[in-house]
């Protein structure tokens, strides 16, 4: 079960790369909300819950596993604020690329409240400020959609 707990906390491995594992996983988010983005609206929003669920458990476990706090070669806290960062947004090139980014500006920078919720326990303290993160940048990006008329 450790064996499963591990590749789902570091998104397949992915974060065991040895630079900007954030960023590795940020992008393999990408790729899991392209192929999400072709499902109904209802059922994205039910896997994006099941995927927050389960990022708080196996989050929690690979800690305890890896032996630190928010190990960095856990990502999948990055996957899930990436699927927030998209939620019902277009999956058009632009987009796709201004949410990475300020995906990565917030997680990176952590303007308040998102530092702030990294001092809850386990998986949630880890899942918490990308899901902070994600919901910036999601605010960010339909704010920059009404402003130029759409990204």
């Amino acid at each position: 079960m450790d064996k499963v707990i591990l590749f789902l906390a570091t998104g397949a491995y992915s974060g065991f790369f040895p630079y900007f594992p954030g960023t590795v996983g940020s992008t393999l988010g990408v790729g899991v909300f392209l192929l999400l983005s072709r499902i109904p609206q209802g059922l994205h929003l039910a896997l994006l819950l099941a995927l927050g669920a389960i990022g708080v458990y196996t989050a929690g476990r690979a800690e305890v596993l890896l032996g630190a706090r928010d190990a960095k070669p856990i990502v999948i806290d990055e996957i899930f604020g990436y699927q927030v960062a998209m939620l019902f947004l277009p999956p058009r090139p632009l987009p796709l690329l201004l949410a990475l980014f300020f995906f990565r500006l917030y997680d990176i920078w952590k303007p308040f409240p998102v530092k702030q919720t990294q001092i809850l326990p386990g998986g949630l303290g880890v899942m918490a400020d990308d899901l902070v993160a994600g919901a910036y940048t999601n605010i960010t990006l339909r704010i920059f959609s009404s402003l130029f008329g759409g990204v």
